[in-house]
This record gives C-alpha cells, sequence and structure tokens, in this order.
C-alpha cells in the first residue's frame, strides 16, 4: 500500500543515515576496536537496512515475519553502542544521538509490524 511504501522510505532512510553516519565516526578509531566493536555495529545496521529494503517486496504476511527478525539485530546494536560509550570511545553527545536515533528506528519499525497485523 502507499502507506507501507511510506513506512518504508522513512525508515530505509534513517537506519541509512545512521550507518552512514557510524561508519564515518568510527573510520579513526584505533584499528583493534575499527574491526570489533565499529564493525559489529555497521554489520548489524547493514542487516537491518537490507531487512527492512527486501521488506517493501514481500507480501505482508512475509514482510511482517521478515520485519520481526529485524527486531533482534537492533537490539544488539543497542547493546553494542551502549558499550562503546562504556569503553569511552563515543563521547555522551555522539551517543545520545545515536541512542535517539535506534530508539525512533525501534518505534519506526514496530509502528510498521503493528500496520500488518
Amino acid at each position: 500500500t502507499a502507506r507501507d511504501s511510506e513506512r518504508h522510505v522513512l525508515l530505509f532512510t534513517r537506519t541509512y543515515n545512521l550507518l552512514c553516519f557510524w561508519y564515518v565516526h568510527t573510520k579513526k578509531w584505533p584499528k583493534f576496536d575499527r574491526y570489533t566493536l565499529a564493525q559489529k555495529v555497521f554489520s548489524l545496521l547493514l542487516e537491518i537496512v537490507v531487512k527492512i529494503n527486501t521488506a517493501e517486496y514481500m507480501p505482508p504476511l512475509r514482510k511482517r515475519q521478515l520485519l520481526e527478525t529485524a527486531s533482534p539485530f537492533l537490539d544488539s546494536t543497542k547493546i553494542v553502542v551502549r558499550l562503546t560509550h562504556s569503553l569511552n570511545l563515543i563521547d555522551e553527545p555522539k551517543y545520545i544521538r545515536i541512542e535517539n536515533e535506534l530508539i525512533e528506528i525501534g518505534k519506526m519499525l514496530g509502528g510498521w509490524i503493528g500496520s500488518l497485523t
């Protein structure tokens, strides 16, 4: 539906922009941290972006199932981002910005899933 398409575009764009922000921010991290924690968050966000994009082309039942599989990736992303903050790899303002984006992405994802019932 047109509403689903709008949800897809907004959610995809928001998640994609966070992925780009994360990539740019972590490029200058120490090598070990870049290849462990930064890469883990990047991989999780990329998986979410791919699931959101793929869901756009699925019938409603399959779309809902696919979007529901994105939620655990989002939860895992929050945990690893929190760890990067605890280890002082990201400062407080960036952490708050990223966490707020993740919360909004979660709300949007939940709203789209809820609309498919």
